[in-house]
Order: structure tokens, then C-alpha cells, then sequence
């Protein structure tokens, strides 16, 4: 019998634990099939991958909290590694698309062979878990409220994280971000305070592809503590018209650094981030905590994320590189403030260094 609900889902692991024949065999087809992210601890009896149609509930809430996700190019994974095939384009002078040559010859001309460079980027499924605690009978007696609770708290979570990840993160058991592309751009400050240069002199950096006003258009994420800037001390003037900036839509977000910190503002085209998501794997133990009748939930979304360009464009005409990923420049790095702001933390330097 199919699972309609995350909540009968959820119940029904909770029986398979207890011993439920019945339950062992509606589950039997969703026990994971995976080494390396249900080890020992809190009970785990091996946990559940959840149907195709409650993934995608809890993905709803993740897209409808995250940034870049719900614009990003996202695959599914069908094993735990993917390999992506990329052209590598580093120059349109003389040739595009990694050596491609396409020339006005005549009807009996021959046509000049072209070799394109391609490059393979790999993904590995990575587990990103989340724990929490619910008494038995708030989750027994609470009907469809258990349901809706977990898969937005969850939701949520997931999308703070892997959103903070897709766009800080080292790869190292964790995506790749896109503040450690190779193709990343970091355009001068002009001063300690944002000037409408700052933001015209990142737009011309960027690949004309990713314009403001086509369908995979580029968007500006902020920290916060940039409002004052980008809003201005009055109505009309700061730099935000029609809603939008150079015709771009943007976004306040706690993920980047922290304001005149390299990275407090990015110009970014999510489309040329790559996301490749494996499955959500759900676990429950209901002996974790015996002494005070509460059960365990542990949900793992295994997925990766890769920058898809390997290094920034030389235009055909222009005297600057292009790229999708563009920061600006602050008065110090965003490692640098990371290290300060956590400076008894040794793993602060090391996981902004990285790419």
C-alpha cells in the first residue's frame, strides 16, 4: 500500500521499530540501500528512503525557503556519485564554447575542424542531518499536525543550510560554493561606503547571458546590514527601481559576509550553479530516549552542489573578464572575518580557504 502521507510514513517506521510484521513489509521497499550515513547511534535500525512524492513535500518547503535552490540547475542522482559533462569555456576571442569555430565559407568550401575543450565535474552524494526529539504521544495523538510541523521545521532547516553551503561552502563533506569558484570575479570597492558605482562596475563584469530582463536573469544577494545603503536615507534615494537593481532582482540574506567584508554583496546567476540531489533518508528511534518515552527523528538529505564554469570568459571585444559570479571587494577578505569573529575556532581560515 502506497504512503499517501509523511505522517502514516513516519508511523509506520515507528511500528516497524516495535516489530510490526505488516509494517516490515510496507517499508521493505524504502529501506536504504547506502553505507556511510546511518552508523551506529541514537538506535538507528538502518533507516528509510522516502517515496518520490513525500521527498518532494519536504522539497516544496526547502524551495520556498532558499535563494538558490529554486534557481539553480538541479539533477537527480541515481547512484551515489554523478559525473556532469561541462564545456570549458575560458575565451571568446578567435573561438567560443571551449574551441568551437563556426565560419561563413561558400557552397564547396571546406570546414575548418574544430576540437571543443570538455571538462567532467564530479558529485558526490553528501549527507546533510538533521535530529530532533517529540514525545510518542504528541506524535500519536496529535493527528495530521506531526506531519505539517516536521516537514516544515525540516524544511526549513534544510534550506538554511544547504543555501548557506551552495554559497560558503569548502566541498570538503559539503558543496562547493559559489564565493569558491574558480570563476568568481572580485570587483574594487570604491570606498567604505556602497556607491551606485560599486554596483555598475559588477554589472559590466558580468556575462551578457545573464542580463537583467531574460528568463535566467542574474540576482544581487546582500547582508542585511546593507539596507541602509541600498535604500537610502530617503524614498528615491538609494538604488532600487521598480523593485529591482539594474533590472535584477535581489535578496537580503544572513548567509553572506558581513557588511564591507569581500562577498557582502554578490552578483550571481544561480542557473550556472549545479545541484545534484540523491534522496532524503529518513530514520526514527524510539529507544534513544527510553527513560522519558520520546522519539528520535533523523533526516538526511544526501545531495551536492559544483559552480559549473571552471574559470572566468575573455569577451570577443572587452577589456575584462565575464563571469556569472561576481563579489565585491571589502576593506578584508571574508576569511579574515571569519577567523576574527571566531578566532578560537582553528576550522574558521581553513573552511573559507578552500576550493
Amino acid at each position: 500500500m502506497p504512503m499517501k502521507t509523511l505522517n502514516e510514513f513516519l508511523n509506520r517506521i515507528i511500528e516497524n521499530n516495535k516489530g510490526s510484521e505488516e509494517a516490515r513489509k510496507e517499508l521493505a521497499p524504502y529501506r536504504a540501500k547506502t553505507t556511510g550515513f546511518l552508523e551506529e547511534g541514537q538506535g538507528s535500525l538502518g533507516g528509510f528512503t522516502t517515496p518520490d512524492e513525500l521527498f518532494g513535500e519536504v522539497l516544496d518547503v526547502v524551495l520556498e525557503n532558499s535563494i538558490i535552490r529554486p534557481r539553480a540547475t538541479v539533477v537527480q542522482m541515481t547512484s551515489d556519485t554523478l559525473g556532469v559533462s561541462r564545456i570549458v569555456d575560458t575565451t571568446h576571442v578567435g573561438s567560443v564554447l571551449g574551441g568551437i569555430i563556426v565560419s561563413w565559407v561558400n557552397e564547396q568550401a571546406d570546414i575548418a575542424e574544430t576540437n571543443p575543450a570538455f571538462g567532467q565535474l564530479r558529485l558526490r552524494a553528501k549527507g546533510l542531518k538533521g535530529l530532533c526529539y517529540t514525545s510518542r504521544e504528541w506524535l500519536e495523538d496529535s493527528g495530521p499536525a506531526p506531519e505539517a510541523l516536521l516537514r516544515e521545521a525540516f524544511g526549513q532547516a534544510l534550506a538554511f543550510e544547504s543555501d548557506d553551503q551552495y554559497i560558503n561552502g569548502d566541498g570538503i563533506n559539503r558543496p562547493l560554493g559559489i564565493l569558491n569558484s574558480d570563476a568568481i570575479i572580485e570587483v574594487s570597492r570604491a570606498g567604505t561606503t556602497l556607491v551606485w558605482g560599486d554596483l555598475v562596475k559588477m554589472n559590466q563584469r558580468l556575462l551578457p547571458r545573464y542580463e537583467g530582463g531574460m528568463e535566467n536573469s542574474a540576482i544581487w544577494m546582500m547582508n542585511s546590514d546593507t539596507q541602509p545603503e541600498v535604500y537610502g536615507a530617503s524614498p528615491g534615494a538609494g538604488f532600487v527601481e521598480n523593485e529591482k537593481i539594474l533590472r535584477k532582482e535581489y535578496f537580503f540574506s544572513e548567509h553572506m559576509p558581513r557588511r564591507s567584508v569581500t562577498g557582502d554583496i554578490l552578483l550571481v546567476a544561480p542557473q550556472a550553479y549545479l545541484i545534484a540531489d540523491r534522496d532524503l533518508i529518513v530514520d526514527i528511534s524510539t529507544g534513544a530516549k527510553f527513560e522519558s518515552d520520546q522519539v528520535a527523528f533523523k533526516f538526511i538529505l544526501r545531495t551536492d552542489g559544483v559552480p559549473i564554469p571552471a574559470s572566468q570568459i575573455t569577451p570577443k571585444n572587452g577589456t575584462q573578464t565575464q563571469s556569472p559570479f561576481i563579489v565585491l571587494s571589502g576593506g578584508v577578505s571574508s576569511s579574515s572575518s571569519s577567523s576574527s569573529s571566531s578566532s578560537s575556532s582553528s576550522s574558521s581560515s581553513s573552511s573559507s580557504s578552500g576550493s
